[in-house]
């Protein structure tokens, strides 16, 4: 998940310093393809398991920015239609898949300027691993942006008790680690 997030933290960066300054309500829109060209390889549900375990992404992020009349970023949606994670055991000729993260929202009631507020809105399926009840619903969390890259991407800090606030509506808390049910998932035949 390290290596989607630097994906999409440069290309936003690279669409923000190309976008230049915003004009009166703009709205920009472009896809990121967030398939990692290899697998990777899970370390510790490899070790749980006793084989090995590789993930793999596959799919498009579409992402649209939207600023206001004085060219500050109000908003920023993600959304991965289409887009799935996979689960291999080669050496068990198994692998199962769901459907990639939520779609997400970032909002700046103030714009996306250092102190301000933002609200993060996540929606939809998170993890649905065989076995297991799928993490799905709504999360809603208020937090602060505590810095701006230079190339103009928001990063927003969520204090512990902003999380504890956080407003959560679906069937989000799993009981237990899903790492058994991964395993068996990948050793059925």
């Amino acid at each position: 998940m390290r290596r989607l997030l630097i994906a999409v933290t440069a290309a936003l960066a690279v669409t923000l310093a190309a976008a230049g300054a915003a004009t009166a309500a703009d709205v920009v829109r472009f896809r990121i393809d967030i398939g990692f060209e290899e697998p990777f390889l899970r370390a510790d549900i490899t070790q749980a398991c006793g084989f090995q375990v590789y993930v793999q992404g596959d799919g498009y992020l579409n992402v649209m920015l939207q600023y206001d009349s004085a060219g500050r970023l109000l908003r920023e949606t993600y959304s991965t239609p289409g887009a799935f994670v996979t689960y291999t055991a080669p050496a068990m000729g198994t692998s199962y898949r769901f459907p990639w993260m939520p779609r997400e929202q970032f909002t700046y009631p103030e714009g996306a300027t250092i102190g301000g507020p933002a609200i993060l809105r996540s929606t939809g399926m998170i993890v649905n691993h065989p076995g297991e009840p799928a993490e799905a619903g709504v999360v809603v969390l208020k937090g602060t942006v505590v810095g701006i890259s230079p190339d103009g991407v928001p990063f927003v800090d969520f204090t512990d008790d902003q999380i504890a606030d956080v407003f959560a509506r679906g069937s989000l808390a799993r009981a237990d680690n899903p790492t058994k049910s991964i395993c068996s998932a990948l050793t059925a035949t």
